[in-house]
């Protein structure tokens, strides 16, 4: 898959299926604590993967370099949650539900990490790819 449609992909991900949730229904992923400043805090969250999801987006139109770049930084906005929701989960602070959070994040987290691995192998010396290949049939024709 291009890095500009997974780009898209992942922007869509993060603004409608998390960030809107949030901001629409933001007591889904709360468990038992619905107090205000809870509410509060989904609502910030849905927001702030809406405008996640809208950077991507933009991101996605430029440079190839700079959009590889840009998925470090997914890398680290999904892996964070993961890290946080577990922990939570497993102290008890978080309900059996909040394992729906963390595999929100857990989800497009491994999709990127596996992107990127498979990018990188890509471009390493000795990988092939369809210029190379294209230069080497050039390179065979001449001589």
């Amino acid at each position: 898959m291009n890095a500009r449609i997974f780009m898209r992909v992942l922007a869509v991900y993060y603004a409608l299926a998390l960030g809107v949730v949030w901001l629409a229904a933001p007591r889904s992923g709360l468990g038992h604590d619905h107090t205000a400043n809870a509410l509060f805090a989904a609502r910030v969250l849905g927001a702030d993967l809406v405008i996640i999801g809208i950077m991507n987006w933009l991101i996605s139109s430029q440079p190839m370099a700079l959009v590889r770049k840009a998925m470090w930084a997914n890398v680290l906005m999904n892996l964070i949650p993961v890290a946080l929701g577990t922990v939570n989960v497993i102290n008890s602070s978080f309900g059996a539900s909040g394992w729906v959070g963390v595999a929100a994040h857990a989800i497009p987290l491994a999709a990127i990490l596996l992107y990127l691995t498979a990018a990188r192998s890509a471009r390493q010396p000795g990988a092939r790819g369809a210029a190379g290949s294209r230069a080497e049939v050039r390179q065979t024709r001449a001589n």
